[in-house]
């Protein structure tokens, strides 16, 4: 069955499809580093499977208990300004995954990466609130949740190729591209 004319995963023109277009962006990075991060930080880097493990558990538990004052945070200042800042911030913690070497430069920048990608969220989900206002926030998360997992299997596919090139340039290119999609300025057109 053919889709409609004029039809388009995207939302029409307006501030719902800047935060789609910025979420794309951003779900595309998130997609090739959750599919290669393993990967990258055993083959390329050379930790042991279980000093990742245990990097990124405690990581993602910092993360989540961070996650509720983040959220306040967020609903005290500018969503948009904020957004930006952590975007920024979260463009040089990503890059900094080329940097790590040992089991406790993982567990710094995995920590500081699960501390803004929380803050990211939580912003978000105020930005998305805004947009969609009190009649249309439900629509406006349900049209992200599709946009991001539209990003993430397209990051997921582009990291397939960096996974089956199994070298350091492709590794690093992986990590360099997630950094990169923090970089998408479209946030700051929200409301």
């Amino acid at each position: 069955m053919r889709p409609p004319t004029g039809w388009s995963p995207l939302p029409p023109p307006g501030r719902l499809r800047t935060l789609a277009l910025a979420t794309l962006v951003n779900t595309v990075g998130s997609g090739l580093w959750l599919t290669g991060a393993a990967l990258y930080l055993t083959r390329d880097v050379g930790l042991d499977a279980t000093s990742v493990g245990l990097a990124l558990t405690v990581a993602g538990l910092v993360g989540l208990v961070a996650a509720v004052p983040l959220g306040a945070l967020a609903d005290r200042r500018d969503p948009r300004t904020l957004r930006a800042l952590l975007q920024l911030l979260q463009t040089g913690v990503a890059a900094g995954y080329l940097l790590v070497d040992s089991f406790a430069t993982l567990l710094a920048v995995a920590v500081a990466d699960a501390l803004l990608t929380s803050g990211n969220l939580a912003v978000r989900a105020a930005l998305v609130a805004a947009v969609g206002g009190p009649e249309g926030r439900v629509h406006a998360f349900a049209t992200l949740r599709a946009v991001a997992n539209l990003g993430i299997a397209v990051g997921a596919g582009l990291a397939g190729a960096a996974l089956a090139a199994d070298t350091h340039l492709a590794y690093q290119l992986l990590v360099a591209g997630n950094a990169t999609t923090y970089l998408d300025e479209r946030p700051l057109a929200g409301p």
